[in-house]
């Protein structure tokens, strides 16, 4: 068996590459932003592009065979409970001793362990192992907080929008069944069509 060097000339490249998409990534979101600061419907559009961009790239890895399929379920999950929660209270200012922020870089650290342990052939794929945390796992939440308005006034979003994910969706869980039990005590009728759908 061959010694693989880790270390590489290839490698190097990798990673001064990856840091140079970084860089022009953030070059352009800021010029986005600039264009776009006072439009934060816009701006969350953009990013639910990015979310499913940088899901979709998480699939890809599964499929190539880097990654195996019980990390890109956790990486899904925490793109759902994650990203997804993230940006549907933007544009809510959240302090970092918030249950949010403590959440959230909970779950940054869980994604990134989990590719750190989950990729297949570490070695073979270490370059793209560095562009993953540093684009995907870490890069979104840097571009979320650039997203963020300065402007206190614009940093409050309705309080109806600023709850947890996990939270919104127990309550609609709750919500749909007190209205199944309700119309079955109202009417009988309902009640047996929605028992048998």
């Amino acid at each position: 068996m061959a010694y693989h060097y880790v270390l590489t000339w290839s490698l190097l490249a990798s990673v001064i590459a990856t840091i140079v998409a970084f860089g022009l990534i953030v070059f352009l979101w800021g010029a986005f932003l600039d264009k776009h600061e006072h439009d934060p419907g816009r701006i969350r559009a953009v990013m639910f592009i990015m979310l499913f961009a940088v899901t979709s790239t998480e699939i890809g890895l599964v499929l190539f065979g880097v990654v195996g399929i019980k990390t890109t379920l956790l990486a899904m999950l925490v793109n759902l409970w994650g990203g997804l929660d993230a940006l549907l209270r933007f544009p809510a200012a959240h302090d970092l001793e918030s249950w949010f922020s403590a959440k959230q870089f909970s779950l940054l650290l869980v994604k990134t362990v989990c590719y750190a342990f989950g990729f297949i052939g570490f070695r073979q794929h270490i370059g793209k192992f560095i562009a993953l945390i540093l684009l995907n796992v870490w890069g979104l939440p840097v571009l979320y907080l650039m997203a963020l308005p300065l402007d206190p006034c614009e940093q409050v979003a309705e309080e109806e929008y600023d709850v947890d994910l996990a939270v919104r969706v127990i309550t609609i869980d709750h919500h749909s069944r007190v209205v199944i039990v309700l119309s079955c005590v109202t009417s009988p009728w309902i009640c047996s069509t929605k028992m048998v759908s």
